[in-house]
């Protein structure tokens, strides 16, 4: 029975016998019949009523010396090729008019391809000829073992050839054969080309598809009932010939598609096309039958009725790629009727997949499940819904777990088009996810809620109530931007629970446009836990990943948790390397208003634990503050200093002077103030720098010492101009008020400090300022120390120099040997070019030896007898 029909089969001529051979084109049919006679008819008519008319236009009696047994037209050259008794001949088609013989004997077979190619066959060569202007020419001959029963090409290069035992492939550009398998158990081989890619080789009933190379391209074959007698290529159909009738299966799915009433065919097959409309003609004992192929529209619709879905999509993908709108729009259409009886059949994920597929709406989907949606959804939106279906409660079950594969993959398709009504779909589609869940699998409902999502506020709250989900409607609430309604019932179960989690979680969540709301509920993430309140306003990688503005953050903390203000502008400065100034001056006045207010507390303090405690405190602090002054450099150190006591924190104020390049005052403070002498040199030693502001700050530093040997109340202490000698200070020494002991050891220090630091002291700014009565043995080792490091550097400088001199030499010497190329030129010597005598003529002389008068050159670039080119060469060395 048949399962559509691919063609309509209708005897065309009748009465006509012994048909040998035929070949159509266009509307003309050229028949041979057994007695050699050739007659030529002229088909009209319309092929959708199957109503032709048929008209003798040309008959040649006994037109061969031989039947014909096979013909073909070659249309983009209007040529007709026939095969008769081993004969080749090629006529004018439209005057059948011989035109040339490209084969006088032997001949058994040919075969002509779209690539002007054709191939010939005799009883032991292959003659290769390719079309030129003027005709066929032949190309090249290859020898066979035996004449081939069937001749397909492959491409321009590959020909297959079945011989009564086996098949085999020929390459015809290095004439390898390559053998494929036997014909079969009845020793006759067949053939039927596909495409230049593919060709389809029969054995005994099994059909196999094969590429240029011989291997095997499908992982099928076709089965046929019993041994065909012969299997042609209609596309998309394959139609097999069998003694009783014709037999059509599909090319893919290997189904039988319909059975054609043609008893004893002619093995002989013509296709032929007009107006996008393609037909073969078979001759039998009856006469000559015509085959039209139905519309492929027409098959696909007659499939679709049929609910052979996967055919009439097969058969979609055949519609010209000129009518691609009508091949998407019916291609979708089936896919959509394939998925609802999918859905019928109880295949829930097959039907997804073609639902997915057919890009329908998935509010049509939707209806297939009326125990999730709205009632009124299908008379709300107007869409033609499919016929619902009564489903038990296990299928039901396995429905929506097909649904919510479906309905994701969706609303990710969804969000990336632009789309009508993309929000209103986006919401059914979340809120019937949501509804899903809680009846497939709850856990994920919160899973869900976590996503940017578009769920319908009012529905999904009223289902979550009814199920008692609080955690998932703060989520409900959250992802639709419900934020004071979801903190509202954090904040109840936190009084019942005293858990702030899911507040820290949900106040990190949230950014710089609800800093209201963050200000207002931190406050009870503080009353439990300090340190989670402070995260909440960090940008925190574990946590979150915004930025909450920070001077509004800084002010909100100062007004109202003051204790978080210092661990705040600490993180942001040090872990976030905020270097606004303003941060760094508050959190440094922090430091320094905590440091007093420990320091007043420890002046009242009696009680010894409370002391230690205070010490430690204040130890702390103070550590903190002077890390911070340190190593920080954006706050404004003039500021501070107005701020800092002169008789406290003395250390932190040097620093603080340091930063704004007051190193008398820094030094002075380090030496006069804490008596340490390794502080002064630290500190010297790490802002010394060679020619700068700072280059005599030992200097500074030996003439604080200076002052200690003197009476300091006489003596401005900030005066450090270096026009001044000791004799200013030494003469407000006393004798008698000094301590001779200490004054030795001040000298030796200074001594020390010069030896040390030689290099960094300048004698001619040092020594006008050293006291009269300093020994010379005291100064001996600096001055020893300097002068040998004035020689160390004279003498780098004049090595530096003769290197200089010496790598300036070589240069001239390399430049002058490349430049100084000499030439003997004698009485005898001859010019290059002319052949004459040089004589006492100008001459001129090229980088590759070349020489000649100055008028045998014409280009002076250019040398005249190798014709080189030495412009860029000349310009290099001149």
């Amino acid at each position: 029975m048949d399962h559509h029909r691919a063609y309509d089969a209708t005897l065309l001529i009748s009465g006509i016998q012994n048909v040998k051979s035929y070949v159509a084109w266009n509307n003309f049919l050229l028949v041979s019949l057994n007695n050699r006679d050739l007659i030529k008819f002229q088909i009209t008519g319309d092929y959708q009523k199957l109503k032709y008319q048929v008209k003798q236009v040309d008959i040649r009696p006994k037109f061969t010396k031989k039947p014909i047994t096979q013909m073909e037209v070659i249309k983009p050259v209007n040529k007709l090729l026939v095969l008769h008794g081993n004969v080749v001949e090629i006529y004018e088609l439209k005057t059948i008019k011989l035109q040339k013989v490209l084969c006088k004997k032997n001949a058994v077979l040919f075969s002509y391809n779209k690539k002007k190619s054709l191939c010939i066959s005799t009883k032991k060569e292959l003659w290769i000829f390719k079309w030129k202007e003027l005709g066929f020419e032949k190309h090249n001959t290859m020898a066979i073992p035996e004449a081939p029963k069937t001749m397909d090409w492959f491409k321009a290069s590959k020909i297959c050839l079945g011989f009564k035992r086996q098949y085999c492939v020929i390459n015809l550009k290095n004439g390898t054969f390559k053998s494929l398998f036997t014909t079969g158990k009845n020793g006759i081989p067949i053939s039927t080309k596909i495409s230049n890619q593919e060709i389809l080789l029969g054995k005994d009933k099994i059909s196999i598809f094969k590429d240029p190379n011989g291997m095997a391209l499908r992982a099928y074959g076709i089965n046929w009932v019993e041994i065909p007698l012969k299997i042609v290529y209609f596309p998309p159909y394959l139609i097999g010939f069998f003694a009783n009738k014709l037999r059509v299966r599909t090319l893919y799915t290997k189904q039988l598609i319909q059975d054609l009433n043609i008893p004893n065919p002619n093995l002989c097959f013509s296709m032929a096309k007009k107006d996008n409309h393609s037909f073969a003609y078979i001759a039998n004992k009856k006469g000559i039958w015509r085959l039209d192929e139905i519309p492929l529209l027409y098959q696909i619709d007659m499939l679709s009725f049929e609910k052979n879905y996967e055919e009439a999509l097969k058969l979609c993908e055949l519609i010209p790629n000129l009518e691609e709108n009508k091949k998407n729009t019916k291609s979708n259409d089936i896919k959509q009727q394939y998925a609802n009886h999918l859905f019928v059949t109880r295949k829930f994920n097959k039907a997804m997949d073609f639902f997915q597929q057919s890009n329908c709406d998935p509010r049509i989907v939707l209806s297939l499940y009326p125990f999730l949606v709205e009632e009124n959804l299908e008379k709300q939106l107007k869409i033609p819904f499919f016929e619902q279906t009564e489903l038990n409660e296990q299928e039901q079950h396995e429905a929506i777990l097909s649904l919510i594969d479906y309905l994701t993959q969706q609303r990710s398709l969804i969000n990336d088009k632009e789309i009508e009504k993309k929000e209103q779909i986006l919401k059914i589609i979340d809120t019937t996810i949501v509804k899903a869940y809680i009846k497939t699998n709850y856990l994920l409902v919160k899973h869900f809620l976590k996503l940017p999502n578009s769920c319908d506020l009012e529905q999904c709250e009223k289902l979550l109530k009814e199920n008692n989900y609080e955690d998932e409607i703060i989520l409900l609430y959250q992802s639709n931007g419900k934020h004071l309604q979801a903190l509202e019932l954090i904040s109840k179960k936190i009084n019942e629970t005293s858990n702030i989690d899911d507040l820290f979680e949900y106040l990190n969540f949230l950014d710089a446009k609800n800093l209201d709301l963050i200000f207002k509920y931190a406050k009870e993430i503080y009353k439990y836990d300090s340190k989670k309140c402070l995260l909440v306003f960090l940008n925190n990688k574990g946590s979150s990943n915004r930025t909450l503005p920070r001077d509004q953050v800084k002010k909100y903390l100062e007004d109202n948790i003051p204790d978080l203000l210092m661990p705040y502008l600490e993180s942001i400065i040090y872990e976030e390397k905020d270097n606004t100034p303003d941060f760094n001056n508050h959190l440094l006045i922090l430091y320094f208003k905590e440091y007093e207010k420990l320091n007043t507390n420890l002046k009242k303090e009696t009680e010894n634990e409370n002391l230690k405690q205070l010490v430690e405190s204040k130890n702390e602090i103070q550590t903190k503050m002077n890390k911070f002054i340190k190593t920080t450099h954006h706050y404004q150190a003039e500021k501070m200093l107005t701020i800092f006591p002169e008789d406290d924190l003395l250390e932190e104020r040097a620093i603080l002077l340091s930063r704004v390049k007051q190193h008398e005052l820094a030094l002075d403070i380090y030496i006069n103030k804490l008596n340490n002498i390794e502080k002064a040199e630290k500190y010297c030693h790490t802002h010394y720098k060679p020619d700068s502001n700072t280059e005599n700050i030992y200097i500074i530093l030996i003439k604080q010492l200076l002052f200690q040997l003197s009476d300091k109340s006489n003596i401005n202490k900030n005066d450090y101009s270096y026009n001044r000698t000791y004799s200013d200070y030494d003469n407000n020494y006393n004798d008698d008020d000094d301590d001779e002991e200490e004054h030795n050891l001040k000298l030796q220090t200074i001594t020390r400090i010069m030896k040390k630091y030689y290099s960094k002291i300048d004698p001619l700014k040092i020594i006008p300022i050293l006291p009269n009565n300093i020994p010379i043995s005291n100064i001996f080792d600096y001055l020893n120390l300097r002068i040998k490091n004035i020689l160390k550097l004279k003498r780098r400088k004049l090595v530096q120099k003769n290197l200089h001199k010496s790598n300036y030499l070589n240069l001239r010497l390399k430049n002058s040997k490349k430049g100084g190329k000499s030439l003997t030129i004698d009485e005898n010597t001859l010019c290059q070019v002319c052949g004459k005598r040089i004589g006492d003529s100008i001459i001129g002389i090229f980088p590759n030896g070349v020489f000649a008068h100055l008028s045998c050159i014409e280009n002076k670039n250019k040398c005249p007898k190798t014709k080189q080119d030495f412009t860029k060469k000349l310009n290099k060395y001149y």
